[in-house]
C-alpha cells in the first residue's frame, strides 16, 4: 500500500496470484488494475487492466509460464539414482 503525506491512498495491492521465487500480484491505483511481478532485486510492471479479473488473470499466467520454464530447466538438469 501506497499513502501519501495527506493520507490519501495511491496504490494498494488487492491480490496475490502466485507466489514462488517472486511474488506475482495485483496492484489498484486510480486508473484501474495492474498485475505486477516482483521479488528481492526489481518490480516489473506485466500490464495495466480495466478490470481486476483481467489483471488477475494476467498475472496467474505469467505466474504459470514462470512455473513451466523453472519445470523444463530442472527436468534437464535431473538425474535419477
Amino acid at each position: 500500500m501506497i499513502l501519501r503525506l495527506d493520507g490519501s491512498l495511491v496504490e494498494l495491492d488487492v491480490a496475490r496470484a502466485a507466489q514462488g521465487s517472486g511474488v506475482w500480484l495485483v496492484r489498484q491505483d486510480r486508473e484501474g488494475f495492474v498485475a505486477v511481478y516482483e521479488d528481492d532485486e526489481r518490480e516489473e510492471v506485466l500490464g495495466r487492466y480495466p478490470t481486476f479479473e483481467e489483471a488477475h488473470h494476467a498475472a496467474s499466467e505469467a505466474a504459470d509460464e514462470a512455473f513451466l520454464a523453472f519445470l523444463e530447466t530442472w527436468e534437464e538438469s535431473w538425474v535419477p539414482f
